[in-house]
């Protein structure tokens, strides 16, 4: 099954699903019960940004509100070989943070900046702020970077001289992992 998330408000459960059973989503479903009510009610949909198709959903209620974050990446295959085998991949993934307002039926999206390269585990409502633990980063569905020893993983290890056969190019939330002829 798809992504989701139920969360409570204090006023109300919020529950959140990604559109895809079993490849990555593009839109989140939000529904909202309030105690009382004997069935849920609609939210509008998000609607994810085109090429961050959603892997993985994490949220949170802080208040009245919902904060979401969407672990997204996105591989496509940039050669291949006389029979057919892919032999070189371009991968991009990142975390997109939305925040929805269920009063005002409306979403936001919110430019959060996570340390370059940082994942993130669940985050926490401590009543004043949102807590974000840092957890490992987030290189798509797998869980796993580059293959090691093929391609700059590291944000501490200072660049090779010659370009490895990978590397990856670790913007501020989208990381961009590009893997030559190589292996990787």
């Amino acid at each position: 099954m798809g992504s989701r998330a139920l969360v409570w408000t204090g006023s109300a459960a919020v529950l959140l699903t990604g559109d895809a059973a079993l490849s990555a989503a593009s839109n989140v479903h939000a529904r909202l019960l309030r105690p009382g009510d004997t069935a849920w009610t609609s939210l509008p949909t998000l609607q994810l940004p085109a090429g961050h198709p959603m892997e993985r959903l994490t949220a949170v209620a802080a208040g009245d509100h919902v904060w979401v974050w969407s672990k997204w990446s996105l591989t496509t295959v940039t050669a291949r070989n006389n029979t057919g085998e892919a032999t070189s991949f371009d991968s991009t993934f990142g975390i997109d943070v939305f925040r929805l307002d269920p009063q005002a039926h409306q979403w936001q999206p919110v430019d959060l900046n996570l340390a370059s390269g940082q994942g993130m585990s669940q985050p926490w409502w401590t009543g004043t702020q949102i807590l974000i633990p840092a957890g490992p980063p987030w290189w798509g569905p797998t869980g796993r970077g580059p293959a090691p020893g093929a391609c700059t993983a590291s944000p501490s290890t200072p660049p090779p001289a010659a370009p490895p056969p990978c590397h990856t190019d670790r913007s501020t939330t989208s990381n961009r992992t590009t893997c030559g002829p190589a292996v990787c």
